[in-house]
């Protein structure tokens, strides 16, 4: 999402490839939505927070291979 200042844009304001939204990786991956809750509270996560598809896989792995009940 690019802001435009005039006629130009902000330098840094473009979206960056590969880097989305953890709600449209989720449904990307057909994370179900107890799971993605889940992990969205884990990691502290806030709803559009946007991060590159491999952290998102790890965090949603490392989530379903942790222990129940914690550490």
């Amino acid at each position: 999402m690019s802001r435009k200042n005039g006629n130009r844009e902000e330098p840094g304001a473009a979206e960056v490839p590969g880097i989305r939204a953890i709600e449209e990786h989720a449904k990307a991956a057909g994370v179900s939505a107890p799971v993605f809750a889940a992990v969205k509270r884990a990691r502290g996560r806030a709803a559009g927070k946007k991060v590159e598809k491999g952290e998102f896989e790890k965090a949603v792995n490392g989530f379903l291979s942790a222990p129940i009940g914690g550490v």
